[in-house]
């Protein structure tokens, strides 16, 4: 009889140390299976709650740079909202991003879910937030799928590669999957395939107030390439001292897709065959307006 008592016991006395250590992990800025978010702390009103789960629906909490981005953005859905407070955010736990599919986690791929993944900066109006890095990869390492819609605000991206004759170095967009970036700030990025930092294929891509330095492609589009029809918007955005292997040192148009800019600034970029600015292919349009 002592010895069942004692079983008992110390069964019980593991099960409260599992559970002490399972909830020790809130807060760890590691998103874990059990966690619906993780920002960092235990704080309760800041989205995330102290047991890490979401205050809101659709999920929507700020995370200071000592989170781990990798695993937190890895679980965001669409409509979530994921604010970064002011600082630098660095090393492996910071870039190397995947993103889920449109569906967002319902478990039936015919239901399609458009709302947006963001990710933004406190205050865009005056961008505090640095993503670095550090030449480990590309900012997201998979592909932003259709129809997977995502929404980065006020951010800057600096160091960013991605090789293996890849294109986009900040992010790679297919199959029908839609990218707004707005008051963002992307420099001394570079790949080894088609669009120094970004490559849209059978996408849509909305640019805005943005600003795109020290970019390079050892192929096409030293900073942007567009290509299987594609279509994209770029207003109020700088490309400057951008360079490509063949064509487009800042933007490069191809395979039938279609752009659109407006008041834009194009400077001190160079590719080594065509288009040291801009170049778009013949079965490609591109509409320029005030620059």
């Amino acid at each position: 009889m002592r010895a069942h008592l004692l079983l008992i016991v110390g069964l019980l006395l593991c099960f409260t140390a599992h559970e002490a250590s399972a909830a020790a992990q809130c807060g760890n800025g590691l998103q874990e299976e059990s966690e619906a978010c993780d920002d960092g702390n235990t704080i309760a009103g800041d989205g995330c709650s102290p047991s890490c789960q979401c205050e809101s629906a659709p999920c929507s909490f700020t995370a200071n740079p000592q989170v781990n981005l990798v695993s937190v953005i890895s679980r965001m859905r669409p409509g979530a909202t994921l604010t970064l407070a002011a600082g630098r955010y660095s090393g492996s736990g910071s870039c190397g991003w995947n993103m889920q599919g449109g569906n967002g986690g319902v478990g039936n791929a015919s239901v399609v879910d458009r709302r947006p993944i963001t990710v933004r900066s406190g205050d865009p109006s005056a961008p505090a937030v640095l993503i670095d890095c550090e030449a480990f990869g590309p900012v997201v390492s998979g592909i932003v799928n259709g129809p997977t819609y995502l929404r980065l605000v006020g951010i800057h991206f600096t160091n960013a590669q991605r090789r293996g004759g890849q294109g986009g170095a900040l992010l790679r967009a297919e199959g029908g999957s839609r990218i707004d970036i707005d008051s963002c700030k992307v420099t001394d990025c570079g790949s080894d395939g088609e669009g120094g930092a970004i490559f849209a294929s059978d996408s849509d891509l909305d640019i805005s107030g943005s600003h795109f330095e020290y970019l390079r492609s050892e192929s096409s589009g030293g900073g942007l390439a567009l290509v299987d029809r594609s279509r994209a918007t770029l207003t109020r955005s700088t490309f400057t001292h951008c360079s490509a292997g063949n064509h487009g040192g800042a933007v490069f148009v191809s395979n039938a897709s279609s752009s659109v800019m407006d008041r834009m600034i194009f400077s001190y970029n160079e590719a080594a065959s065509q288009g040291g600015a801009i170049l778009a292919g013949e079965s490609s349009k591109t509409l320029r307006h005030a620059y």
